[in-house]
């Protein structure tokens, strides 16, 4: 699949998004994004996978980190704390993406939201290399130092949070 491709069926995914989940704030909505890529490539032939769990990007430029304060900025997953947050109905500390089994591929829609929301949520001022608007690419592919760890639990509770939010399963039954 080629460059072009890719960037509609991203355009097209987040046009999902915002017509499926009004009102949603764009950066906190990994979950609707990585669901909308996925039913878009379905509707394409392509078979994509959610994936949820740990991610981080490198926010602080190699030149000017201390080696003190934090470097990196994203989203660990506890299996522990995740059902703390589940039991109360809201979103654990995850991270959630697609990927193309087939090829391999990690595909996240809201990369190039991290510097925002390390902003918003840590008052991160972002001095590293800015992650890409979207990602699509292998594991091998990936910059150096960014990390995307997919867990059972992690994918599991993704898929149940997405059922609660469309009132399928769970409390909203």
């Amino acid at each position: 699949m080629n460059r072009h491709d890719r960037k509609a069926m991203v355009a097209e995914a987040r046009k999902l998004v915002k017509r499926v989940v009004p009102g949603v704030k764009l950066r906190q909505a990994c979950l609707y994004h990585a669901w909308a890529i996925c039913a878009v490539a379905q509707q394409r032939g392509l078979r994509l996978l959610l994936q949820a769990g740990t991610c981080y990007w490198p926010c602080v430029a190699p030149d000017l980190d201390d080696g003190v304060g934090h470097n990196v900025f994203g989203y660990e997953y506890e299996d522990i704390m995740a059902a703390g947050a589940e039991a109360m109905d809201v979103m654990p500390e995850m991270h959630v993406w697609a990927c193309d089994p087939t090829a391999g591929e990690i595909i996240d829609l809201t990369s190039g939201m991290f510097p925002a929301q390390a902003r918003d949520l840590q008052n991160i001022v972002w001095t590293a290399v800015k992650p890409p608007d979207f990602l699509w690419c292998s594991p091998t592919e990936l910059p150096t130092n960014v990390v995307y760890k997919a867990t059972r639990p992690a994918c599991e509770r993704a898929v149940r949070l997405l059922k609660r939010s469309f009132g399928v399963g769970g409390k909203h039954e």
